[in-house]
């Protein structure tokens, strides 16, 4: 192993941030020598696409200001035309106004009008001959458009690192690995849908990490209001003064409302310190200078003396780095022992530097560890696509395209790497080799929960929700049946038929009255489809089937596998 893998933040700073886009360099070179695109034709017609879409840039501007003058000089016929019916007594008047109208009339039908018929025909002839050199530039580049494929970025991560190991997919094995030696739940309850999964090892012990939607009933307060009126008199001098008062009522209900939420995470197992349980919060460290982060370590410090005293019985201390306690936190710790193996100078060092560093993400992440399973949720990966679909390198320019594979790629590792990073930085975790685990010989299924709802999650999304449903909606699966390799499951899905409701609230006015406030509010009732899919190894990757046809409606092929809808 090399021990530089042992300080992430330094690793990737002075090697991986380096050392990755040079691999993606190389790689696309390859894909470019193998394809034998003809470059020098593709930047020669993308120069040429470019150019004509600059000259189809100006003619637009130079339509819409033609346009633009037909619009004013249309203003002013029509208020020439109120003029005249102001003034109409006034002959002088309507004489002249109708002299000018005509004239621009015949100027807008006679001059404006071809004018404007001409650039819009010009217009539309340089967009032709744009897309035709558009077309003709992606033609040129197609070879290598389908050499793309989603497993490259995998490739590229494991020859950068090549501790870490990604599956094709999260198959019965890794998940039969999680579970029965880390203890790790297979499903996460009726009311969580797996979006997305990635799964792998760095050093032998295993992570997952995950996409979810969740769903829960929540209260939504809808608010409604109506203006009333009345009028009030008042004597003034001995004379009765009539006085125009105003209010608004505003009116409130509460009522269910569901909420889905989606959320990624890490997921990984180690038994190193198994006994061991704590949780902790980001402290955006890296948002503070230094003179900020010692007055915050100053006041934490101080809470954790108190806490210390307080809980002496319960075997609570100090660490000896105030700053990496006040910062990291985890002052629920259970295993004051367990804590301080697993957090040595080392670990303690690395943290504060990950924390600390604002580069490129700082202390954004929740770290959770209950026993041997350790949860990474980071706030830079929520908006994170981890599927790599290789469409996304999909353009007419190859000097575009590399730039968007190089880019695209980095930002995946860069997530991926930073979300591993705290658990990188525990020097522990990367010398404790996990011991030889007894795979069973057979499972009930061949394919796990997870990769059963993201298939299901990767239909469009019309194919298993109610055809009345407004929300979105939560994908749960069911075991079938199994024969050889294929799996049958029944997929569910839950979401919600809103529908339009109003109350009215009396309420109290200034005027003495009792009036209705409606308030509009939503009833959102249950809708529940069911449908059914098989699952199978699929032997072409997803460059092979983006040839043979493009994914149907009720055929989905991902992570080497493929749905169908029976």
């Amino acid at each position: 192993m090399n021990d530089i893998i042992l300080e992430p933040a330094r690793a990737y700073k002075e090697v991986y941030s380096k050392t990755f886009p040079e691999n993606a360099n190389k790689l696309f070179d390859e894909l470019v020598e193998k394809s034998k695109v003809k470059v020098d034709e593709n930047r020669a017609a993308a120069k040429a696409y470019r150019k004509k879409e600059n000259e189809v840039a100006t003619a637009t501007k130079k339509l819409n200001g033609k346009k633009a003058i037909r619009v004013l000089l249309i203003l002013a016929i029509i208020a020439l035309m109120i003029i005249g019916i102001v003034y109409a007594p006034m002959i002088w008047v309507l004489l002249v106004n109708a002299a000018l109208s005509i004239g621009i009339i015949l100027y807008i039908v006679k001059k404006l009008t071809p004018i404007i018929q001409t650039l819009r025909d010009h217009k539309e002839d340089l967009e032709e001959q744009a897309k035709e050199l558009y077309n003709k530039a992606e033609k040129l580049l197609k070879p290598l458009l389908d050499l793309f494929d989603s497993t490259m970025t995998t490739q590229l991560i494991e020859q950068t690192v090549p501790l870490l190991q990604i599956d094709k997919n999260y198959d019965m094995r890794r998940f039969d690995y999680l579970n029965g030696k880390y203890g790790l739940s297979e499903d996460w309850g009726s009311d969580v849908s797996t979006l997305k999964v990635m799964s792998g090892e760095i050093i032998g012990n295993p992570f997952i990490i995950e996409k979810i939607l969740t769903h829960a009933m929540g209260m939504e307060t809808y608010t409604g209001s109506i203006t009333i009126t009345w009028t009030e008199y008042d004597y003034v001098d001995g004379k009765r003064v009539a006085r125009h008062c105003s209010q608004v009522l505003t009116a409130s209900v509460t009522k269910p409302k569901p909420f889905f939420t989606e959320g990624t995470r890490l997921i990984y197992g180690n038994e190193a310190a198994p006994d061991l349980n704590f949780s902790r919060m980001p402290s955006h460290a890296e948002r503070m200078d230094e003179d900020d982060i010692e007055r915050h370590v100053r006041r934490g410090s101080r809470k954790i003396r108190r806490k210390a005293k307080k809980e002496i019985a319960s075997g609570f201390t100090e660490m000896g780095n105030e700053e990496f306690d006040v910062l990291f936190g985890a002052l629920d710790r259970d295993n004051e022992v367990e804590f301080r193996l697993l957090f040595t100078p080392l670990a303690q060092k690395n943290l504060l530097t990950l924390m600390k560093g604002g580069s490129p993400f700082g202390d954004d992440f929740a770290f959770t560890k209950d026993n041997c399973i350790n949860i990474i949720e980071s706030e830079h990966s929520q908006n994170w696509n981890f599927d790599s679909p290789s469409e996304r390198y999909f353009t007419y320019d190859i000097d575009i395209c590399r730039q968007l594979f190089v880019d695209l790629n980095s930002d995946d590792f860069r997530h991926i790497f930073f979300d591993l990073a705290p658990l990188l930085s525990i020097p522990l975790y990367q010398h404790h080799k996990p011991k030889e685990y007894i795979y069973k010989e057979k499972y009930e299924r061949n394919y796990t929960v997870k990769e059963a709802e993201v298939l299901a999650n990767a239909f469009d999304v019309s194919v298993f929700r109610d055809p009345f449903a407004d929300t979105p909606q939560l994908l749960k699966t069911r075991l079938v049946s199994t024969v050889d390799g294929e799996d049958t499951v029944e997929v569910s899905s839950l979401s919600y038929n809103g529908i339009p409701r109003v109350d009215y609230i009396p309420m109290w006015g200034r005027d003495g009255n009792l009036h209705n406030v409606p308030v509009h509010w939503v009833e959102y009732i249950r809708a529940v489809n069911t449908g059914y899919m098989s699952i199978a190894e699929s032997d072409i990757s997803d460059r092979e089937h983006r040839k043979q046809a493009k994914q149907s409606k009720h055929d989905i092929y991902l992570h080497n596998l493929r749905a169908k809808i029976v």
